[in-house]
């Protein structure tokens, strides 16, 4: 990609994911140096990195604010054609113009998060000084902005020239990577991995479903693709880990990358109860254990309208020989809720009585408890609301259809014997929607 500015080139290299649905791998290298037009073949290699990076080193700015005749300076260091002031990052944009007569170099420089462009119009001239000015000359710039309307640099020094390769972006799923999401609209659809499998995606921003499960996105800590739900049909549902935050998690007792997904295995619904048990097989879709879990096996139950996973547990089986490596221990995070007393182990032997035979199996523990513990709600509640919901502007009236709409709710979750916790859960969203007219505190995980 070409940037018509004339400063940069990107080299792009992209993997796409087998579903076509991720740039999987790859890399984008951000080439910042000055395009050379014409190049004397007998410079040394030194000399032309000198001649791409032009600016690098320590610059003295002078300004004067409003037609202020006091001036006002400060320093700053160029690097890779590029520098920071304020906390903001200022690309520098290369220009040659010519016409019948001579050609003429400038640069530009576009302030962040303004519509001001910084053009040089004195002491850049390439052909006679390829290198850029000399330390003590100085560049002149215009601005478009009417407060800071002249700019000078004063060349200080001439900085080091960039080492090794040029900035590069890494697209990938693992930590400091960047990951690329294509987003569905309703109604697309793509091929899974299996051929004799097709599955119908879900649009980037979550319906609510109520007169069904299949369709419904279920989340925890407020995030799509952090241990999210994806109930897509009795027989392509998945359990997600598609979010950045997920980046943290320990990999793979092999030491291979955490899945993305997980599919829902053996899964089982009974419309009349409302209850769902399916299992999460590690080995099988992952290669091996995670934590030395072996296997998931989920049991949840649903309030009569979807909006949270109200009873239930997830029972984790785990491998026999130790298998994840040592980590040091984690503090758990200040916000969790302690977790119930769920399972309680069988009490000991008495005394003089040999202790049972050691089952031939891996061992088993109900890990979790679905509203204690692993609180889930449906991803769309508030969008369900949204059709109807005020105009924005009108705060009180916002306030009072999000309040009353979660009155309702409260007392047919309590109804229903939904937890207290879950229903307090479910409150901070409703809570964050009246307070905050527009905006959503669940993150789609969609930029």
């Amino acid at each position: 990609v070409n940037a018509r500015r004339g400063c940069y080139e990107w080299n792009i290299i992209l993997g796409i994911s087998q579903n076509g649905k991720f740039l999987s791998s790859g890399l984008i290298i951000e080439r910042s140096e000055r395009v050379l037009i014409h190049c004397d073949e007998s410079m040394s290699k030194h000399d032309i990195r000198e001649c791409q990076y032009p600016l690098e080193g320590d610059w003295q700015l002078t300004w004067s604010r409003d037609g202020n005749t006091n001036q006002q300076s400060s320093t700053l260091t160029v690097l890779r054609n590029s520098y920071q002031q304020s906390k903001w990052d200022f690309v520098i944009h290369f220009t040659t113009t010519s016409d019948d007569h001579a050609s003429k170099d400038s640069a530009r420089i576009y302030w962040p998060k303004s519509d001001t462009i910084q053009t040089a119009t004195r002491g850049l001239d390439f052909a006679k000084q390829p290198k850029g000015p000399d330390v003590g000359q100085i560049i002149e710039w215009e601005t478009t902005n009417s407060q800071f309307p002249k700019i000078a640099w004063k060349r200080l020094t001439r900085g080091k020239l960039p080492q090794g390769p040029h900035q590069a972006t890494v697209l990938g799923a693992a930590q400091d990577q960047v990951l690329y999401q294509l987003l569905m609209h309703p109604g697309s659809s793509t091929q899974a991995a299996e051929p004799t499998e097709s599955i119908q995606l879900l649009p980037a921003i979550p319906t609510y479903h109520g007169d069904s499960l299949w369709g419904n996105v279920f989340v925890k800590k407020f995030r799509i693709g952090q241990a999210s739900y994806h109930f897509l049909s009795p027989t392509a549902s998945y359990l997600s880990y598609e979010h950045i935050g997920c980046r943290n998690l320990p990999n793979l007792d092999d030491g291979t990358p955490l899945p993305t997904r997980l599919p829902f295995r053996n899964m089982e619904w009974d419309p009349s109860t409302l209850r769902l048990t399916a299992t999460i097989e590690w080995e099988q879709d992952a290669g091996t254990s995670w934590n030395d879990n072996v296997r998931w096996k989920l049991d949840m139950s649903f309030d009569s309208q979807f909006m949270v996973i109200k009873r239930g547990g997830i029972q984790c089986e785990w491998c026999k020989e130790r298998r994840a490596p040592i980590r040091p221990p984690r503090r758990p995070p200040p916000t969790r809720p302690k977790p119930v007393a769920i399972y309680v182990p069988p009490p000991p032997p008495e005394e003089g009585q040999p202790p049972p035979p050691e089952p031939n199996r891996n061992e088993e523990w109900l890990m979790s408890g679905y509203g204690y513990d692993q609180l889930y709600i449906n991803a769309a509640c508030l969008e369900r609301y949204r059709p109807n919901a005020p105009a924005v502007e009108d705060a009180r009236a916002t306030f009072d259809h999000y309040a009353k709409t979660f009155l309702q709710h409260r007392r047919r979750l309590q109804a229903e014997d939904v937890t207290a916790r879950s229903i307090e859960y479910l409150e901070k969203v409703f809570k964050a929607a009246a307070e905050r007219p527009g905006t959503n505190p669940i993150d789609y995980n969609i930029t």
